[in-house]
């Protein structure tokens, strides 16, 4: 539960927090398919960053900022992130730049709710209700993953979500990879 709450989970979940590094989770999984050199280290490092994390007893670490047992593994997946704008803007600028500007907005305006105070910076327990649970992205709070309680998360329907979205990302990088190895894609090669 609390492994698939540091990726998808309302208030701590690093791609939740920051929906950009979901190119960077792609393009890890297309270069580990593809069996780039540095992908199989890669993988390792992030499974050493956030496995452990989430077999913290405190789950997420009690009273601590929220996400934070995913900042390290988040920060893993920039050069990924990078590597993906990059090739999404080999492929059409404006997608890549749209994308980038998404991204962008998303973050002020989650700057702006920690910098005005309107968010809890602190995590929430097990066993704290649902409804006080917090989310960055206001009203669409009630349908994003909250992985957090394990008395009742596997009825959670958007717990379930949030796993098939994680799916679905691995599932694209696969296909991406396959699709690069299968062509001896140009941008693929210049990274060897």
């Amino acid at each position: 539960m609390v492994l698939l709450g540091l990726h998808v989970d309302r208030a701590q979940g690093m791609l939740i927090l920051s929906p950009l590094l979901a190119i960077g989770a792609i393009e890890a999984v297309a270069r580990l398919v593809g069996r780039r050199p540095w992908s199989l280290l890669f993988a390792l490092t992030y499974a050493a960053l956030v496995v452990p994390n989430a077999l913290h007893p405190n789950w997420y670490g009690g009273a601590s900022f929220a996400g934070r047992f995913g900042w390290a593994a988040a920060l893993l997946l920039v050069l990924p992130t990078l590597l993906g704008l990059q090739a999404l803007a080999e492929r059409s600028l404006v997608a890549a730049a749209a994308t980038t500007g998404a991204a962008l907005a998303v973050q002020a305006t989650f700057a702006a709710q920690y910098a005005g105070g309107w968010f809890p910076m602190l995590n929430k327990r097990a066993g704290t209700p649902l409804e006080e649970y917090p989310s960055l992205w206001g009203p669409l709070r009630p349908v994003l993953p909250a992985l957090y309680d394990r008395d009742w998360a596997a009825q959670f329907f958007p717990n379930w979500v949030g796993l098939s979205v994680v799916l679905v990302l691995g599932a694209v990088g696969v296909a991406v990879g396959i699709h690069r190895k299968r062509d001896g894609d140009v941008t693929e090669l210049a990274y060897r």
